[in-house]
């Protein structure tokens, strides 16, 4: 990997989407373990701590989600894929600086169009959004140089915080997309659900227990010989792009650069992916807080 140039670099974590009417649970953060179906809503929990008022101001709609709601059993209609920068590997202090969300139909998943080459080509129809984030705390060197993004960087375009405007703003994205939904991320299970979990709730936003999630990171090891599954690296994103394209992955460490890798991989064996989908569901999700990391390396493989 070529590190970026120098940088200033003055001394990231969790999306959301769907819903039916808003639920008023009895206690705080709920981290029971139930598979489920895809049913996705928007629930206030009354109990969690309120960040500071900083640049927020505008409380999340709790019928944002409204026309997300779908049959529990029903099959999954549109992938949110998702993938975020932060600023370091801080474990539940890490802060989001930049996420991106790329929705796909899954008829563009299942029916991939190639080049004459016979390659598979990024689908044609693809709703984005992608947004740099103030993460209201200084940013490790090691992440700057990785990502590009700054402290200065971010300040001299004054990015605004994680707050209730950017949290609506993925709700609307999300309400136009086709239910059922499943957000996907590589290596999310361990890393940016738990931090994305950490995030809403510091804003008193939780997402339904019914939420749908998938980890590419696993999807992909289920889908090979057991006697691979083990070998070290052999699932970073990177690599699988380079086993099923021959050549390396562009501007992957950005969060669009990440998403449109991940997508890539996905189309590549999407119906290999489809048949033996890894679901999981939010409330299988713990907090970054619950969560310890006994490999110090780069979470976002």
């Amino acid at each position: 990997m070529q590190r970026a140039a120098s940088r200033k670099c003055l001394p990231p974590a969790c999306m959301l989407t769907g819903s039916s009417s808003p639920v008023t649970p009895a206690g705080g953060c709920d981290h029971t373990h139930l598979y489920g179906g895809p049913v996705l809503h928007f629930i206030i929990l009354p109990t969690c701590p309120k960040p500071s008022a900083g640049k927020a101001g505008l409380s999340p709609d709790p019928n944002l989600f409204a026309s997300m709601a779908s049959v529990m059993n029903g099959e999954v209609k549109t992938f949110v894929f998702l993938a975020i920068e932060t600023t370091g590997l801080e474990g539940y202090q890490s802060k989001i600086t930049e996420l991106c969300l790329v929705a796909i139909h899954v008829s563009s998943l299942e029916n991939p169009v190639t080049d004459e080459s016979g390659e598979v080509q990024l689908p044609r129809v693809m709703d984005k959004l992608c947004l740099c984030v103030d993460p209201g705390k200084p940013i490790t060197e090691d992440a700057c140089m990785m990502t590009g993004l700054s402290n200065e960087n971010l300040n001299n375009s004054e990015k605004q915080i994680f707050n209730s405007h950017l949290i609506n703003l993925i709700g609307e994205f999300v309400k136009r997309q086709a239910g059922p939904i499943c957000l996907v991320g590589h290596n999310a299970f361990t890393y940016a659900f738990p931090l994305l979990k950490t995030e809403l709730q510091q804003h008193d936003v939780h997402l339904s227990d019914a939420t749908l999630l998938m980890d590419s990171l696993q999807a992909f090891r289920n889908l090979e010989d057991p006697t691979s599954r083990s070998v070290r690296g052999r699932h970073t994103l990177p690599e699988i792009y380079r086993r099923s394209f021959g050549r390396e992955p562009n501007n992957f460490y950005s969060a669009e650069g990440h998403v449109l890798t991940l997508i890539s991989v996905f189309i590549h064996q999407a119906r290999q992916l489809l048949e033996k989908p890894n679901y999981r569901k939010w409330d299988q999700i713990r907090c970054m807080n619950d969560c310890y990391f006994s490999d110090p390396v780069w979470p976002r493989t």
